[in-house]
């Protein structure tokens, strides 16, 4: 794990009854954890809750075929499983927990499960301490995949994990590691995102803060809101200076990163 760091929390009992029970085929076929709950698990302290488990993978058999293995694993511990549609990289289930006192409120749905192939360019990680001994995607590409995953959804979870990133990683650098993940990455559709996640997540404020007891949560969004709202103006604002070099486009704001 990325500096030697332990945990920042505990993962939510449902999830980690749901990775241990997933925990041996994960090992078998190279699925590593990643998302808010790697991040997590990487000592960082990101919301877990509303999201989907990731699970990534660079190689292996193809994603349907995983996706129906670990289907029958969890069916075997005595969960319930869905398997919805997926495509060749990207495969979603869905698993109501076999354990009643592990099941939340009447009418929750169901927990998700992704899986999906990605170019991981850093082995996985046995975080140390962690409550569930499953491989970890390594931070770097745990980061590379919450910018871009970002630029697909815009939701406050998203921009949450992204936010808590910047402890361990500069804005320049996580420019650089999207970058290196995927050639179609790009700044300003990352400056867009960052916009619109920072929007819902101010209404989100607006609402929690309604309740007294709540506005110490609010003001941790505002700022989240506050810190999004910065670097996409600076993304505009480095974008208009990007001049044309013989060699290609040159970007001054991941020039600044190394001197930061």
């Amino acid at each position: 794990m990325d500096g030697g760091d332990p945990p920042a929390a505990v993962l939510p009992a449902r999830r980690a009854a749901l990775l241990a029970d997933a925990q041996p085929y994960c090992l078998e076929h190279a699925l590593a954890l990643a998302g808010p709950d790697a991040l997590r698990l990487h000592g960082l302290a990101v919301p877990a809750r509303g999201t989907d488990l990731l699970l990534v993978t660079a190689g292996g058999p193809p994603l349907a075929e995983l996706a129906t293995g670990l289907a029958e694993t969890l069916r075997a511990a005595g969960h319930r499983v869905e398997e919805p549609p997926g495509t060749a990289r990207r495969h979603p289930l869905a698993v109501s927990t076999g354990e009643p006192s592990l099941d939340s409120l009447a009418g929750e749905p169901p927990l998700g499960i992704e899986l999906r192939r990605e170019p991981l360019r850093h082995p996985p990680t046995l975080p140390a301490g962690a409550p569930v001994p499953v491989a970890v995607a390594a931070l770097d590409d745990t980061a590379a995949l919450a910018v871009l995953t970002l630029c697909e959804r815009a939701l406050p979870a998203d921009l949450h994990a992204l936010h808590a990133l910047t402890g361990r990683r500069r804005e320049g650098e996580l420019l650089a590691l999207a970058s290196a993940f995927d050639e179609d990455f790009s700044p300003r559709t990352l400056a867009d995102r960052l916009e619109s996640a920072a929007a819902l997540l101010a209404a989100d404020a607006a609402e929690t803060t309604e309740a007294a007891e709540a506005a110490e949560a609010a003001d941790g969004m505002l700022g989240t809101v506050k810190w999004a709202e910065g670097w996409a103006q600076d993304l505009r604002l480095d974008l208009l200076e990007t001049t044309e070099l013989a060699d290609g486009l040159h970007d001054p704001y991941l020039d600044r990163s190394d001197d930061l």
